[in-house]
C-alpha cells in the first residue's frame, strides 16, 4: 500500500515496530489532500480487490 500510495504522489509512513507494522501513518492538512488521499486509496482497493 505504501509503495501504491508514493506512486500516486502521497507520502505516508510504515513504522516497523510489533504494535505498528500493519499500520500506515497518513497525515492530511487541508479537505484537498483528503480528497485525494480517499481517492486515491479508493483506486489502489479496487484494483486490489478485483
Amino acid at each position: 500500500m505504501q509503495a501504491q500510495l508514493r506512486t500516486q504522489g502521497i507520502l505516508v509512513r510504515h513504522f516497523m515496530m510489533p504494535r505498528t507494522e500493519h499500520f500506515l501513518r497518513v497525515s492530511i492538512g487541508t479537505e484537498e489532500e483528503m480528497e485525494r488521499f480517499v481517492e486515491a486509496y479508493e483506486v489502489i482497493l479496487k484494483h486490489s480487490i478485483s
